[in-house]
């Protein structure tokens, strides 16, 4: 329907980054329209005061922090982040920070989510799969760092919203990820 209804309709395309246009030109090899490239961004209006004083009443560990956030599937990489949570751990001990993950289950995700769960039980690995708006605001506001390994991403906001709150930031260099944030 798309091919045959909408992009014949179509004077431009409009893509989220080069990584998204690369893709559609790569399906759609013998489109006729100009494809241009808008990055999207995260509006300031009001955010200020949602990162800095939100309050998670139920916030799940009062220890400092690594945050993640991202729907758990093969390619947000969180066998790689779990690999070296587990590392710093053993080389850390009872100094290391807290692993707090926001996500809910994807695809593919049985054995990691099986990882994390047994993770969980050494009390210091915390997964939010429900958490609100309010609580992740929390999280981005008061981690003490923010990672986001992903292998592929059409654009992906959570690096923009720790950004804002201003958490220092690990981030693969795959894919859009790697194309907006290379020069930061």
């Amino acid at each position: 329907m798309f091919t045959k209804i909408v992009l014949p309709s179509c004077h431009a395309l409009v893509c989220i980054s080069d990584t998204v246009m690369a893709d559609l030109k790569r399906s759609f090899p013998h489109l006729p329209y100009e494809c241009v490239r808008i990055y999207q961004g995260v509006s300031k209006v009001g955010e200020e005061q949602r990162y800095s004083s939100a309050v998670a009443d139920d916030h799940c560990t009062e220890r400092p922090f690594i945050l993640t956030v991202g729907t758990i599937e093969p390619r947000k990489n969180y066998d790689r982040i779990l690999d070296a949570y587990e590392f710093l751990l053993g080389e850390q001990g009872d100094s290391a920070p807290d692993l707090v993950i926001v996500g809910r289950e994807g695809w593919m995700c049985e054995a990691t989510i099986g990882r994390i769960k047994a993770l969980e039980l050494s009390g210091r690995v915390h997964w939010m799969n429900d958490a609100t708006d309010r609580q992740l605001a929390w999280y981005y506001g008061h981690a003490a760092l923010f990672t986001y390994l992903s292998l592929y991403e059409g654009f992906g906001y959570p690096p923009f919203e720790a950004a804002f709150a201003q958490a220092p930031m690990v981030l693969s260099n795959c894919s859009a990820v790697g194309e907006i944030w290379s020069n930061y």
